[in-house]
């Protein structure tokens, strides 16, 4: 195996990186499908105004984001790995949030656009939409109660 030459080692190299990285987000992909429905805003058991599927979840992406970094700080995990892992997990969370499919669309393009005049005018359509409003009220009470 040592006998390769330098392309095949980089090769090996890149590949056991990969698989370092795929190791990391594992416990994401197993975590986040074994809930993979839309999270229910109205759900609040205990009437605090906080949604309580809202707050689990956001609570278990917090966890697994605070599990991620000590990995990170014990050089179990690269950076890159870390920062993977973690968008991955948002991303997770962000596809159960009961958004209409043009507040996604709207989510989606303010994502890819620089243009400060455009994102204004896409901010102000996507304030409009009544699911977004109603996530973003739902997630600012979350955050609060998570002291975040």
């Amino acid at each position: 195996m040592f006998n390769l030459p330098l392309t095949g080692r980089l090769r090996l190299l890149k590949t056991a990186s990969i698989l370092v990285m795929l190791l990391a987000i594992a416990p994401v992909a197993t975590a986040m499908t074994e809930s993979n429905s839309t999270i229910d805003l109205s759900i609040d058991v205990n009437q605090d105004g906080v949604s309580d599927e809202l707050l689990a979840a956001t609570q278990e992406v917090y966890a697994f984001h605070e599990a991620q970094m000590k990995r990170l700080q014990a050089n179990e995990i690269t950076y890159e790995a870390y920062t993977i892992a973690g968008e991955t997990a948002n991303l997770q969370l962000e596809a159960r949030l009961p958004l209409s499919d043009r507040a996604k669309q709207i989510v989606a393009q303010i994502d890819e656009i620089a243009d400060e005049v455009e994102l204004r005018k896409l901010s102000e359509e996507l304030n409009q939409d009544p699911t977004y409003t109603k996530v973003n009220e739902a997630q600012s009470k979350v955050y609060k109660q998570l002291g975040l």
